[in-house]
């Protein structure tokens, strides 16, 4: 039997922004180079970032239980809530 669960998560823009320049300020600092930086944070934005780790989460601590687990962006509404 397979039973799937959904989680719908909701993030405010704000911290989505403060968490971008947090993101770009840090690999800035890091590469000296801010077309890496921006590289880097298109590759990971914070939506990949979190379900990354509900699904190491999960994985971790139900190992026996959950034999996959895999995390996806379903919607991004980029409209102001």
């Amino acid at each position: 039997m397979k039973t799937t669960i959904q989680l719908d998560i909701e993030i405010s823009d704000q911290y989505l922004e403060n968490w971008n320049k947090d993101f770009l300020n840090y690999h800035n600092e890091l590469y000296h180079d801010s077309k890496k930086a921006e590289q880097v944070l298109k590759e990971n934005p914070y939506e990949k970032s979190l379900a990354s780790w509900i699904e190491d989460q999960i994985i971790d601590y139900h190992p026996k239980v959950v034999k996959s687990c895999k995390a996806s962006i379903i919607k991004t509404d980029t409209g102001n809530k």
